[in-house]
C-alpha cells in the first residue's frame, strides 16, 4: 500500500489508496495533475471481476488501462497486469504510456522499476521483497500466468484469435483478486465481443457491462452533462452538429455514415444485410 499521511482525515487517506485515488493525486499528464472524466472514472471503480465496454475512437481506454495498471502496481505489493493488444505496436503503447505516467510520480510514492523495456515493466517494493508486473503483448494466448488483471483491448478486431484468447484469459482471473476487461470498438454483429456486450446467448451474465460513445468524452464534446443526457435521441448528423467539436464535425464530414457510426456511435456491422 502506498504510505499514508496522519493529518489526512481518514476519507482522503482511503481515497489515496484507491487506482482513480492514486492516479489523480500522485500522476500528470502534459504537466497538470491527471484528470479523469466520469466514464473514465466508472470504470476504474467497477469491481465486477468480469468487465465489457464498448466504445469509440479515440476516448482513451488504452491509456486508463495502462494507468489503472500501474496505479495497482504501486497500490498493491505483489501485482501482476497483463494487456493483450492488436498487435506490437498497440502493446508497446501501453507500456509507453505507463512509463510517462510513472516518470510523473513523487520519488516518495515511487516504486523502484527494476525492469524497462518495451513490452514489459517491473517495479520493486522498497524492502526488495515483493514485485509488481506489467506485461504487454501483441494478439496472443496470454498463458502461463495466474492470479492478474488481464485486459483484451480492441477485442473485436482479433480475428480468428479472438475465441482463443479469450479461452486463454479467463483461468487467469479464477484465482485471487483479478479482473478480466474485454474493451473494443464494435465490428460484427454475432461476433464474441457482440454477444458478450448484448448477451443474445445469455452465456455471460457476470460481465458488467460500460458503453462510451464520443458525446461521453470531453475531448469530442462540447457540452459533455447536455450531450449525455440529449444525444441518445437525436440523429447522427444531428447530435454531432450541436455537440461535437471542431475536429469530430470534420472527421463526420470525411466519413461514409455507416463508417463514423462505427467508429464513434458504437454500431455494430450486421453481415446479414450485406
Amino acid at each position: 500500500m502506498i504510505a499514508k499521511k496522519d493529518a489526512e482525515p481518514k476519507e482522503v487517506q482511503e481515497w489515496l489508496t484507491t487506482t482513480e485515488g492514486f492516479l489523480q493525486a500522485y500522476t500528470e499528464v502534459d504537466e497538470k495533475p491527471t484528470s479523469l472524466g466520469s466514464y473514465q472514472l466508472g470504470f476504474l471503480q467497477q469491481r465486477s471481476k468480469f468487465r465489457a465496454v464498448e466504445k469509440a475512437r479515440g476516448v482513451g481506454f488504452s491509456f486508463i488501462c495502462a494507468a489503472g495498471g500501474l496505479a495497482r502496481a504501486h497500490i498493491r505489493k505483489d501485482y501482476t497486469a497483463i494487456f493483450v493488444s492488436m498487435n506490437l505496436e498497440e502493446a508497446v503503447e501501453k507500456i509507453r504510456y505507463a512509463n510517462l505516467l510513472y516518470e510523473t510520480i513523487p520519488l516518495k510514492w515511487r516504486k523502484k522499476k527494476v525492469v524497462d523495456n518495451k513490452t514489459s515493466l517491473e517495479f520493486e517494493d522498497s524492502a526488495g521483497h515483493y514485485r509488481s508486473r506489467l506485461i504487454s503483448h501483441p494478439c496472443k494466448d496470454p498463458r502461463g500466468k495466474h492470479k492478474a488483471d488481464v485486459y483484451l483491448d480492441e477485442f473485436a478486431h482479433y480475428g480468428a484469435k479472438q475465441h482463443a484468447i479469450y479461452v486463454a484469459a479467463v483461468p487467469i482471473v479464477s484465482r485471487g483478486e483479478g479482473q478480466l476487461t474485454i474493451g473494443s470498438t464494435p465490428l460484427t454483429v454475432g461476433d464474441l465481443f457482440h454477444d458478450i456486450m448484448h448477451e443474445e446467448h445469455r452465456k455471460y451474465p457476470m460481465f458488467s457491462r460500460q458503453s462510451v460513445p464520443w458525446w461521453h468524452c470531453g475531448e469530442f464534446t462540447t457540452d459533455v452533462a447536455r450531450a449525455i443526457a440529449e444525444a441518445p435521441g437525436m440523429e447522427t448528423e444531428a447530435r454531432v452538429l450541436a455537440f461535437g467539436k471542431p475536429t469530430l464535425v470534420d472527421i463526420f464530414r470525411t466519413m461514409e455514415a455507416d463508417d463514423f457510426k462505427q467508429e464513434y456511435e458504437l454500431s455494430y456491422n450486421d453481415e446479414s444485410q450485406t
